[in-house]
């Protein structure tokens, strides 16, 4: 499934999917720096049902992101990253 169940009232396309390197190719992507390590690595409290996507090494599948792993934060806790997309 590529379309979530949750949709904004004006939205009625259907959604792309686009790989990450199609992503930084196409500039959507601007900066990349490797990860958030050490005390800034969000904990498993830290995760909500819904919120800003966590997309981690384990969320990809053969150079994909597979939503059914991604996990999400607050936009409180995302802003506080240092590093990362």
């Amino acid at each position: 499934m590529y379309a979530p169940k949750l949709r904004f009232k004006k939205f009625n396309e259907e959604w792309k999917k686009n790989t990450l390197f199609y992503m930084l190719d196409n500039e959507m992507i601007t900066e990349h720096i490797d990860g958030n390590h050490g005390e800034l690595y969000p904990k498993s409290e830290e995760f909500v049902d819904i919120g800003v996507p966590y997309i981690s090494a384990n969320s990809l599948l053969n150079g994909n992101v597979d939503y059914s792993k991604v996990k999400f934060l607050t936009l409180e806790r995302a802003k506080q990253f240092k590093k990362g997309v």
